[in-house]
């Protein structure tokens, strides 16, 4: 009796660490940063590309970020908030478009990930090549058709919830009803 409570403790023990040990997802080889690249076409509208630090890819996810642009003139705007661009994976814009002149931009996001990015600007201004961010470009950015529509796998995958804690969960409530059966049969057999 004594070694069946000793196993059914080691067991108990297990599906605690398992439940405490986070598991991992495809999306951990992302990284945990996001880098913002920054462009402005002559009209002022402001784009800015969300990648994945690690490895460059889109950010697929929403992001909830803003951008902060100051002129050389001192002149502020924003933070305003970056709303997506419809159809194209990991871009942004703001709803105005900046008044012509030389911005500094910072683009910052704080969910799905901490991210940042900045870039000087030139808008309108005669002779000036259009600055864009160091901040290097997704390495593929899907059609916007599949942009639009999720895949079967993103479908099928629960979002909720890390599997490393419902199953440490789920074996940790074996282990107390089985403590709670062995506990009963004893006391009975007594």
């Amino acid at each position: 009796m004594r070694r069946i409570v000793l196993v059914v403790v080691a067991g108990g023990l297990i599906g605690i660490v398992a439940a405490l040990v986070p598991a991992s997802s495809p999306a951990d080889a992302h990284g945990d940063t996001i880098d913002f690249g920054l462009t402005a076409g002559p009209d002022g509208r402001v784009t800015a590309t969300a990648t994945w630090a690690n490895d460059h890819h889109a950010v697929s996810e929403p992001v909830a970020g803003t951008l902060l642009a100051t002129a050389a003139s001192g002149q502020r705007i924003g933070p305003v908030p970056l709303v997506p661009v419809q159809g194209k994976v990991g871009v942004l814009t703001i709803a105005q478009p900046l008044p012509k002149g030389t911005w500094t931009a910072v683009a910052e996001s704080a969910v799905p990930a901490i991210g940042r990015g900045e870039a000087v600007l030139n808008i309108g201004v005669p002779g000036a090549a259009p600055a864009a961010s160091a901040t290097p470009a997704p390495e593929s950015t899907p059609a916007p058709e599949a942009a639009t529509t999720p895949s079967a796998a993103a479908v099928a995958e629960p979002r909720s919830g890390e599997p490393g804690l419902w199953a440490g969960s789920l074996i940790a409530a074996a282990v107390i009803a089985g403590l709670g059966v062995l506990v009963v049969r004893s006391r009975r057999q007594a």
